[in-house]
């Protein structure tokens, strides 16, 4: 059964997928960021730290820490805030 691409496009279904995969790319694009900044102010980051990151799914949680990582003295601190 063919169905027109305007009438995807229009599909509740798709639009639900749309809305997931933005929101994903948001989540990953935030988990990168903060990964990026955190190497940068520390030189490095602890595997805990980048798996705890990875498994964070709340864009309001990510964006928090983003804004936070210059209020860590080091690393290790940070980590403690994610337990």
């Amino acid at each position: 059964m063919f169905i027109p691409p305007e009438k995807l496009r229009d599909s509740s279904i798709v639009q639900m997928w749309i809305e997931e995969g933005m929101q994903q790319g948001m989540i990953q694009g935030l988990r990168n960021a903060l990964l990026a900044h955190i190497r940068e102010r520390f030189s490095d980051v602890p595997a805990a730290v980048e798996t705890r990151i990875r498994q964070i799914n709340d864009v309001e949680r990510l964006n928090q820490l983003l804004l936070d990582v210059d209020e860590f003295s080091d690393a290790e601190e940070l980590e403690r805030q994610l337990n």
